[in-house]
């Protein structure tokens, strides 16, 4: 679950640059204030926006999965620059956005092999299902497959689940990597780390 739910109205119709992309950033700020760093689900409302670019998406959409990565990776902020890339549980997801601007999103992740969340149905508080933008290679696609037909899931479960004869070791690691590519969240149990989908359907964008 997420502590946080926040979102950013993508406030231009033409979402264009970095300066435009840290004005919508700023409606986050605030969370950099919190001392206690909450697993957060920012949503990017793309409602009304007719055309973006590779500079708006490196300093909003990127920014805030490299800031998740560096978490899961244990990175220090390298700057005291207020945009810099530092450690915080951002989990990404587009919303509301038209075909043309999906495109445009789509081909800013396939060029750096980046995968992005595109919600399409929104239920009591959680993503009932989404698109992928992006690359995702077939290994990691049926993985997630089988988080979201589980819900929650080890990879010591997945390896007594799947036909797959590859070792819990590399299971653990396909699912770190959909962690670390923000598609996934987990917690901790004991020793286990418990993973679990952000939608509970997902599907390549078409």
């Amino acid at each position: 679950m997420f502590g946080n739910n926040l979102q950013i109205h993508v406030h231009a119709p033409h979402a264009l640059g970095a300066l435009e992309a840290r004005k919508d950033l700023e409606q986050i700020m605030p969370v950099f204030g919190r001392t206690q760093q909450l697993p957060t689900m920012v949503i990017f409302n793309f409602e009304g926006v007719d055309h973006t670019n590779g500079s708006y998406l490196r300093a909003s959409l990127l920014w805030s999965v490299l800031c998740g990565r560096a978490d899961v990776m244990g990175t220090p902020s390298g700057s005291s620059e207020a945009w810099a890339i530092r450690p915080f549980p951002f989990f990404p997801v587009i919303s509301n956005c038209s075909r043309d601007v999906a495109e445009e999103i789509r081909d800013f992740a396939t060029q750096r092999g980046e995968s992005f969340l595109l919600m399409d149905r929104w239920e009591k508080g959680e993503i009932e299902s989404a698109q992928i933008l992006g690359p995702l290679d077939l290994f990691l696609a049926s993985t997630l497959e089988l988080v979201c037909s589980q819900g929650e899931i080890t990879a010591q479960r997945l390896h007594t689940l799947s036909t797959e004869k590859i070792t819990i070791n590399a299971w653990s690691n396909r699912l770190l990597e959909l962690f670390s590519k923000r598609l996934v969240q987990r917690r901790r149990e004991g020793k286990f780390w418990i993973y679990s989908s952000i939608s509970k359907k997902h599907r390549l964008w078409d």
